[in-house]
């Protein structure tokens, strides 16, 4: 072979290489939020967690529910997504029963009834003795990849009682022991 030749087949396999390698790194855009929200189970009114904390609700006899909204721009391929509970001093746990509510090419809600949400929770402290410190929505992806929103405080999930603190929550864990 020619220099020339050589010179000629090795720029090829660059070229291949990176366009192979922008093909392979696709980063996904997907994103996973905590929503919340009142009413039944087909026509829940949906806000994100931090939003909804801030409406006073003047009708106290309707159903919360959290929600896990998954968005992505590209079709949306879930395996499963939940609520991931965390601790300072154990791995984490993951609840995974969210209902279906909505679903589209590109972004899929589920929901949580409160109370099952609240059942969970307390057989998750039951069975650790100890209140999670946090928790956050996840999603795993079918790619294996997974998402999760950011963190929140134990105090922030919309199952307790307005005006509940973190002492009232530490008061009742112990009353389960």
């Amino acid at each position: 072979m020619t220099d020339e030749l050589v010179i000629a087949l090795r720029q090829q396999i660059t070229d291949l290489a990176t366009t192979l390698d922008a093909l392979t790194s696709h980063r996904r855009d997907t994103s996973v939020r905590l929503l919340c929200g009142r009413g039944n189970r087909s026509e829940a009114v949906m806000l994100p967690l931090a939003e909804y904390q801030k409406v006073k609700f003047e009708e106290a006899v309707s159903i919360t529910y959290l929600g896990i909204e998954v968005r992505d721009h590209a079709p949306l391929h879930l395996r499963a997504a939940g609520l991931e509970f965390g601790f300072d001093d154990l791995p984490s746990a993951v609840f995974l029963e969210p209902e279906l509510m909505h679903r589209t090419e590109d972004q899929e809600i589920r929901l949580i009834h409160q109370n099952m949400l609240r059942s969970a929770v307390l057989r998750l402290c039951r069975s650790t003795h100890r209140l999670p410190q946090r928790f956050r929505a996840f999603a795993s992806l079918s790619d294996d990849s997974q998402v999760s929103s950011d963190w929140m405080q134990m105090i922030e999930l919309p199952i307790w009682r307005e005006g509940i603190t973190t002492d009232d929550l530490h008061r009742w864990m112990r009353g389960l022991e």
